[in-house]
């Protein structure tokens, strides 16, 4: 149990406590300004005594974490990313990160409910992901971060690429030179957007079968596509080094 100095019937103390963590973590409202809002309504609320309530709140919280944690990694395929947070330390602010880990089977029409867990740590070292999914045997799918890649080499994690993250890349060379390249291999990739939407909500079988029509060729093309650019860029490099020797 827990000591919050808070007076009502238990329902009152969790509808309080509730008010005050979903303000913070879902609405973004730091402890002091809520403390200050507190304080236009008469309600005397430090920001010490509201930390200490996120504190102790989040000690009772683990359990259910840990039970949703659990849950996810059980999940036959999970997507996996981290972004950036930033923490307070001596004297400055440090950059963190949150992991978060997805189990979304509603695609590819499972009953399972939907679950993310979240890990933090204050770096972004792959030892992290390692430790989290240490137990986890499935598919991930996830960006290039090569700090998934010791996952990947023991095999009980599967690699599921993001072509959304490849895409990305395109998309910032075409904004920054507007080369033509670029832009085709954009328009490629929007290709399987729209498979993917069709297969969106279909069983593992019929997905397979759309894919497999529709995705395969698709993927086939732009590979055969993206290897005629290679060897014409290698080409184009070449004669640049002739001309400049001469």
């Amino acid at each position: 149990e827990i000591s919050l100095g808070l007076v009502g019937s238990e329902m009152c103390i969790r509808d309080r406590l509730a008010h005050v963590m979903v303000n913070k973590y879902a609405d973004h409202c730091p402890l002091y300004r809520q403390s200050q809002i507190f304080s236009r309504e008469g309600i005397d609320l430090s920001r010490s005594t509201l930390s200490g309530w996120m504190g102790q709140s989040a000690t009772l919280l683990e359990v259910l974490a840990d039970a949703i944690g659990r849950y996810v990694r059980n999940g036959q395929a999970i997507f996996a990313d981290d972004t950036t947070i930033k923490m307070q330390a001596k004297r400055k602010c440090v950059t963190a990160r949150i992991w978060t880990y997805v189990r979304d089977e509603r695609p590819w029409a499972s009953d399972a409910p939907p679950a993310a867990w979240y890990q933090f740590s204050s770096d972004r070292e792959g030892k992290h992901p390692t430790g989290h999914l240490s137990n986890y045997k499935g598919w991930m799918h996830a960006d290039g971060y090569s700090g998934f890649n010791r996952l990947y080499e023991k095999g009980a994690v599967k690699e599921v690429a993001c072509m959304a993250h490849v895409r990305r890349k395109f998309v910032d060379i075409f904004k920054a030179n507007g080369l033509e390249v670029a832009e085709e291999a954009i328009k490629r990739i929007t290709l399987l957007y729209a498979v993917e939407k069709e297969a969106r909500g279909k069983s593992p079988g019929e997905r397979a079968l759309i894919r497999q029509g529709k995705a395969k060729p698709v993927f086939d093309e732009l590979e055969s596509w993206l290897q005629a650019q290679l060897c014409l860029l290698y080409t184009s490099d070449a004669a640049d080094e002739e001309d400049s020797v001469d």
